[in-house]
């Protein structure tokens, strides 16, 4: 996708979802740094590699959850959605889809902690590559980062957060992981954070020349004329046609495959503090404590009420 198709998938989602609603449109930008991969498909991803990103959300959205502890933000189609860049590669949320919002958590557990969450469920491919879940979560165990489960508009202060501060994204199926931390958010000032252009993989090796085509064919011996006194050199005759250029050879047999190595053991990929909601009823995760019930209404229609059961990964 160049910039111009990018201008105009922003401009046609700002007619479609804009009017009054879009003054209260706010993002943020971060950046900072890879720390952890497991099974990552990106060659070009290593530990210590850059981090830029943005994500926006509306502040007017309603809040879904009806506890008074837990605000869930949830985000239909739009100019809504995260972006994460880590070099070459760009992850981001499908914005024709919507799957995009924030949770809000304070003062829950025992002892009491603060979360904020941000979450893309539904996310474009990278580079010919499934991308499941983008989620960035911050953790407080003082509990004083927040003073309500409003969604608040200025940008989160990382100090607050000293429990945690994970930005993680993940292959669909959670076969591939790829994490770091968050070192720098700010509010952009023009509230905008533009779908990122498609990324392209890298050109291939230039074939090999093809054979050289066949010699053309003799032009036919003249008739020999009568003998007579030798007389000077006559000039040489023209060049015969070229022939046609000959098929290219076949490609030589491919190099024998190494032998695949062993799969690592498989983490849960969540850090300590992690949230994990359950349908209620569901037997406890191993390593998890139960936190509290939860009652999510979902947007769509006709509308529905889905009981959750929330635990704390230890």
């Amino acid at each position: 996708m160049d910039r111009r198709h990018v201008a105009i998938l922003v401009a046609a989602l700002a007619l479609l979802f804009g009017g009054s609603a879009s003054a209260q449109n706010v993002t943020f930008r971060f950046s900072g740094q890879v720390t952890e991969l497991f099974a990552s498909p990106f060659p070009d991803i290593a530990p210590g590699a850059d981090i830029q990103g943005c994500y926006t959300f509306n502040a007017g959205t309603q809040d879904f959850n009806g506890a008074p502890e837990v605000g869930e933000y949830i985000h239909d189609a739009g100019p809504f959605g995260m972006v994460v860049r880590i070099g070459a590669n760009a992850f981001q949320t499908n914005r024709l889809l919507g799957g995009f919002r924030i949770v809000t958590v304070n003062n829950i557990g025992e002892p009491a902690m603060d979360d904020y969450l941000v979450h893309s469920q539904l996310n474009l491919m990278t580079r010919g590559t499934l991308v499941g879940n983008m989620t960035w979560q911050l953790d407080d165990t003082t509990a004083n980062a927040l003073n309500n489960d409003a969604l608040f508009t200025g940008a989160p202060v990382l100090s607050s957060w000293q429990a945690g501060n994970a930005l993680t994204i993940e292959g669909a199926g959670g076969f591939w992981l790829v994490r770091g931390v968050v070192t720098n958010v700010v509010r952009d000032a023009d509230d905008s954070c533009e779908p990122a252009a498609e990324s392209n993989g890298t050109q291939g090796a230039t074939g090999a020349t093809g054979a050289t085509g066949a010699t053309g064919a003799t032009g036919a011996t003249g008739a020999t004329g009568p003998a007579g006194a030798a007389g000077p050199a006559g000039p040489a005759g023209p060049a015969g046609a070229q022939g046609a250029a000959g098929p290219q050879g076949p490609m030589g047999p491919a190099g024998p495959r190494g032998e695949t190595g062993p799969q690592g053991p498989k983490g849960d990929g969540l850090p300590a503090g992690a949230l994990v909601f359950m349908p209620a009823g569901s037997p406890a995760p191993s390593g998890f404590t139960f936190v509290q019930h939860v009652d999510v209404e979902h947007s769509n229609s006709p509308r529905r009420t889905l009981r959750l059961d929330v635990y704390r990964k230890k």
